[in-house]
């Protein structure tokens, strides 16, 4: 048996997108804030914040996706890559083509658009570590998905 899973990117643009952006609602600085404030409580907020600071993104709505993305799905998708990679082999990809067609006009490589490119062929080997894969067009190839998303960050968090 083996296990082929993965997540994109931005995973969590379209959902921040729909709710916002989509809808002529920009998520605002205080937005962010609060958002920050309800999802990890007053002392993990200034963390984060520090961490994920508004002006490393284009716009607030685009760092609070980044947060979601790496809190929730990047370190869940790792945690069940490790978990199962005890038990078989595990082929993970990371979507990651920025600019494919898209049905919301939103930034990046979010849920959705679909996986435009297959996995190579790589043995993999149940004890191992699991082996993500990039799917960056002109960069198919091993990414280092714990880097990527600050999951030391969030391995620190409750």
């Amino acid at each position: 048996m083996k296990h082929l899973s993965g997540a994109a990117l931005d995973e969590h643009r379209t959902f921040v997108g729909m709710q916002y952006d989509a809808v002529g609602k920009p998520f605002t600085e205080a937005d962010y804030d609060s958002a920050l404030r309800t999802a990890f409580g007053e002392p993990w907020a200034g963390r984060v914040r520090n961490g994920y600071p508004t002006s490393a993104f284009p716009s607030p709505a685009l760092a609070w996706a980044t947060v979601i993305t790496d809190r929730m799905w990047a370190r869940g998708t790792q945690a069940m890559h490790s978990a199962l990679a005890r038990h078989v082999p595990v082929y993970a990809y990371e979507f990651a083509d920025r600019e494919a067609p898209m049905f919301l006009p939103l930034p990046g490589a979010p849920h959705g658009p679909g996986l435009p490119a297959c996995l190579p062929h790589r043995p993999g080997v149940a004890g191992g570590p699991p082996y993500t894969q990039s799917l960056a067009p002109r960069r198919i190839g091993p990414v280092d998905y714990h880097r990527t998303h600050h999951l030391g960050f969030w391995s620190r968090m409750p």
